[in-house]
């Protein structure tokens, strides 16, 4: 897993009159805002749960967190990373809840770690395969742990975007990342079917050549 870039990102093109409705609470001024901001949240909040339900959820929670939200946004960051920071929230409190840990899944979100391309049903199925032991191993970790990997390794973000998304400090997060890492590779050296994770690190069980 390498950091994945980020998609070109169009400045953000609100007025300040459009924030202010959304601060009213207007419905149009919200519903524009949301409408153009939802995909990209959507991507974001894809990397923490593992069935289409679980996403349209969370989602939903997200956007609800986000309205009652909007009278305090003051703009000193952009709406997309306001949201992010709501997002992040809202997953971490699904990451702790107990009983997400029973609901694995073998659905490939669309926007998730892994886009398997067009392929065979064959191949489509081995990569939804190994997605889903990658998605066991992560949900393993403590949830913390699980979030600042994933917003660090996967989403591309820097140790100080994580920091701030976290409400944490740096170095809380770097151990956080570190410790995320140390803990996956040796849940995956022990998975006999997670050899493809350990050769996207470069790690290889050199006793099984």
């Amino acid at each position: 897993m390498q950091h994945e870039r980020h998609p070109a990102r169009a400045s953000e093109a609100y007025t300040p009159a459009l924030i202010e409705g959304c601060r009213r609470g207007e419905r149009a001024a919200l519903a524009q805002v949301l409408r153009a901001e939802t995909p990209f949240v959507e991507r974001v909040l894809s990397r923490f749960v593992s069935t289409r339900s679980d996403l349209e959820d969370l989602l939903q929670v997200t956007l609800e967190h986000a309205i009652l939200a909007f009278p305090q946004f003051r703009g000193e960051a952009k709406v997309r990373t306001w949201l992010t920071r709501i997002a992040v929230r809202c997953a971490m409190h699904h990451l702790k809840s107990p009983w997400k840990k029973r609901r694995i899944s073998l659905e490939l979100i669309e926007g998730g770690h892994v886009d398997p391309g067009p392929g065979s049903p064959s191949e489509d199925a081995e990569a939804r395969r190994k997605l889903a032991i990658l998605r066991t191993h992560l949900g393993a970790l403590d949830a913390k742990h699980h979030m600042a990997f994933v917003l660090f390794q996967i989403e591309g973000h820097s140790m100080e975007e994580v920091a701030a998304l976290m409400d944490s400090n740096l170095s809380t997060t770097k151990s956080r990342v570190m410790w995320a890492r140390r803990k996956l590779l040796a849940r995956l050296r022990k998975d006999p079917q997670a050899r493809h994770w350990l050769a996207e690190y470069g790690e290889v069980d050199h006793e099984a050549k």
